[in-house]
């Protein structure tokens, strides 16, 4: 008898804690021995990642770079690296342009920033203890939620670390940046989650640590109390998201806290992405353009060809959902401020004008940015760092763009930001990126009460006014009733000036609170190897704010995406958020960042799907009979409460799923699959939910019953099946939550064995 060859699509999690590490050191640094990966594979996106600020192929195999969908083997990204760059003055006083980079691939000619003499990378690299020290994983959850409390870590290889633990196994015991809260030192055992102690919001969350302590390019000294420190003195912590959730399913979320380490004020700091896309896995040409708009890339295949000519071949966007902010110009950098008061920019400001005597002015304190209105008297004395210039009563004065100084006494910094935009190879346009936008008259006093222009995230003051205090009170630690400072004491509690993040909606909480400079860079170039990562002068040349070039089609190349100048000041902190999304083609991708751009603004508060079903199978003669377990109808959801509602069961003969039947939205792109079975609660909740997206409407089920079992009669010996159950919820019109439903993940035979590569 001819049985079938089975594979069953479940998720695995690891629960428990394995390992002790010591307390932080006094001054903690990077350590080229604490660089580890893993994989996130919380949705339809599956990716290797490094701790190090790289996202995508080390060595491939078996890294995997950015494939979508998942477990169908195409894959889109060879590198994403995070870069920082910054103009310093080295300790001989010449003016260097610094950057720090990850080492990136290590077969390529961009290959990363390696001392030839000390074979030290001046790189960013991880700082200890923000993983298990026993493993070579980066600290991870999964909410899928298998049962491993008796696993031995001994008893797995690393590639099966990664493709069964991300819930536990891969934590530090003790986390070095929360030793400070006084009720639960260190959060022992628990998750250091974005959203708060052991607070699970997302379905995958990774998070780890790394600076720049180890660049020793310049002769250049960021802390004049730590000279062992090199670099810029940057630290930066990083956290990875995942969501299962049908708005999110195609997004890879990835947040970077960058804080200033030292005693040296950075006045042009840039942060920027190199993206070396791999569309389809083939390097024969890929093609992108930007849209400052919307602050996206979206990069394709030229001829839609992908590796053994599979079509059609995705394409991918990478957008900024908050970029750096500048919280010192006087201008609303992200026109959220709009409603507010204040006039608007125009052309016109930018002319050259005449300071007569008599007239009012503004001067700036650079120190503390404070201003001051003033008669013109026979000159003033603009002093900023090793800047120095005398305006007299009759100069003709016009603002001169990103040199950080307020040229024109008009109390703004940097107005003037034209730009050149690439329409055409070699044809540029000149625009004025802050034209319309509203700012601070300090003359006339209009805009000065609007607290949405030059907002910042760590005042201490609930900018947008969106701090609830029957839902936020939570303290200090992010969490309700844990006795935490400012917990119930009726007022907004900020995390600024400690490792907490604070409640809700509060600064470091608040996505809106930044003044967001936007996408200010987009630079296309080839070949892929053009330059070196080494070769900080170009890439500063290269990530410049006001440089947009269009691209060159059909050829192998790759794009840096920046924003910039910002100021980073001694213990000041920049929150930086960018996501890869992936659609069929430029209009879904642009439509999911218009979706996940209100998540994020909303702080990722939109409902969160069960938990995953474990899964059993048992083959037969030409039929499978299914098991699970009724785990997923324990599951609250953080915004509705319980609202378990039922089960889908899919089929399909590849692991990507790509045969099963699609449901697609009104543009044709494909959300959702069809299930073979589903069995729902009898409680009343049937039939479409009442609103749709793009078209689409989710079917909530017909009052079936709930079973935890499906035999499948319709399979033939001989053909490899692939098998999923999930689990979705009914959704809230009121709360304006759409039902919610887990994804498909790992594959194991019928015995239990992982198969390799899938996960």
């Amino acid at each position: 008898m001819i049985k079938n060859t089975l594979y069953i699509v479940i998720g695995l999690l690891l629960l428990g804690m394995y390992s002790t590490v010591g307390l932080s050191q006094e001054k903690p640094h990077g350590d080229f021995e604490e660089e580890r990966s893993n994989i996130h594979s919380g949705n339809k996106i599956r990716t290797t990642f490094f701790n190090s600020g790289m996202v995508g192929r080390v060595e491939s195999p078996p890294d995997i770079g950015g494939e979508y969908p998942i477990n169908s083997g195409h894959e889109h990204i060879g590198d994403m690296l995070i870069i920082v760059g910054a103009e310093i003055k080295d300790a001989n006083g010449n003016i260097k342009n610094s950057i720090v980079t990850p080492r990136g691939p290590q077969v390529s000619a961009r290959t990363g920033d390696k001392d030839s003499e000390s074979g030290l990378w001046y790189t960013w690299e991880a700082l200890p203890g923000y993983a298990n020290p026993d493993t070579n994983l980066v600290a991870m959850t999964d909410l899928k939620d298998a049962d491993y409390d008796n696993l031995s870590i001994n008893s797995l290889t690393s590639q099966e670390y990664k493709l069964t633990d991300k819930f536990g196994i891969s934590w530090p015991d003790i986390w070095p940046d929360k030793l400070t809260d006084v009720i639960d030192p260190g959060w022992r055992g628990k998750w250091n989650g974005y959203f708060g102690k052991n607070q699970f919001n997302a379905d995958q969350e990774s998070y780890y640590v790394m600076d720049d302590y180890n660049d020793r390019r310049y002769e250049f000294y960021p802390d004049s109390t730590d000279h062992s420190r090199r670099g810029l003195g940057l630290q930066t912590a990083v956290r990875g998201f995942q969501w299962t959730q049908v708005l999110a399913q195609d997004v890879l979320f990835t947040l970077y806290d960058i804080t200033k380490i030292g005693t040296y004020e950075h006045d042009k700091v840039v942060f920027a992405t190199l993206m070396g896309a791999m569309m389809g896995n083939v390097g024969e040409g890929d093609d992108a353009i930007f849209n400052k708009d919307e602050n996206i890339t979206i990069t394709w295949d030229f001829d839609n060809l992908g590796e053994s000519n599979y079509t059609p071949v995705p394409y991918m966007g990478m957008a900024f959902l908050e970029s750096p902010g500048n919280s010192i110009d006087g201008i609303d950098n992200d026109n959220d401020g709009a409603g507010g008061s204040g006039n608007t920019l125009n052309r016109f400001f930018f002319e050259p004008s005449t300071i007569t005597k008599g007239s009012q002015i503004v001067t700036i304190d650079y120190n503390t940015y404070d201003r001051t209105v003033r008669v013109m008297q026979d000159s003033v004395v603009i002093e900023h760092n090793d800047f120095r210039k005398v305006i007299y009563a009759g100069n003709t004065v016009e603002e001169e763009p990103f040199n950080g100084i307020d040229d024109n006494l008009d109390g703004l910094i940097d107005e003037n930001n034209g730009a050149e935009v690439e329409i055409a190879p070699g044809v540029f346009q000149e625009i004025f990126v802050n034209d319309g936008l509203k700012y601070k008259d300090w003359i006339s006093t209009v805009g000065l009460d609007n607290k949405l222009i030059d907002e910042r995230r760590d005042d201490g003051i609930d900018n947008d006014g969106d701090w609830n205090p029957f839902s936020d009170d939570v303290g200090l630690d992010g969490k309700e009733n844990t006795g935490d400072p400012g917990e119930n004491d009726g007022v907004a509690t900020s995390g600024t000036g400690t490792d907490l993040p604070g409640e809700p909606h509060i600064d470091k909480t608040d996505i809106k609170e930044s003044d967001e400079l936007g996408l200010t860079c987009f630079y296309f170039f080839y070949p892929f190897n053009k330059f070196a990562l080494r070769d900080d002068q170009t890439i500063w040349e290269n990530i410049q704010p006001g440089q947009f070039t269009d691209t060159n089609p059909n050829v192998d190349g790759d794009f840096f995406y920046a924003s910039g100048y910002f100021p980073l000041k001694p213990g000041e902190t920049e929150r930086i958020s960018v996501a890869i999304i992936f659609g069929k083609d430029d209009d879904a991708v642009l439509r999911t960042k218009q979706t996940v751009q209100k998540i994020y603004n909303e702080n990722y508060n939109f409902a969160k799907a069960p938990v995953l079903p474990t899964l059993w199978a048992a083959p037969g003669d030409n039929e499978v009979m299914l098991y699970w377990d009724d785990k997923a109808e324990l599951s609250k959801d953080v915004l509705s409460g319980y609202d378990f509602e039922g089960y889908k069961v899919y089929r399909a003969t590849d692991p990507g799923f790509t045969d099963a039947e699609a449901v697609t939205d009104a543009f044709g792109s494909r959300k959702l699959d069809a299930p073979i079975a589903q069995f729902d609660k009898k409680n009343g909740v049937t039939g479409f939910f009442p609103e749709g997206f793009d078209g689409l409407q989710f079917y909530l089920g017909n009052d079936s019953g709930l079973r935890h079992s499906y035999r499948d009669t319709s399979v033939l010996n001989g053909i490899t099946y692939y098998y999923a159950v999930t689990a979705y919820d009914r959704g809230d019109i009121g709360l304006g939550l759409q039902p919610s439903e887990t994804s498909k993940f790992a594959t194991i035979d019928a015995a239990g064995n992982i198969e390799t590569n899938r996960n």
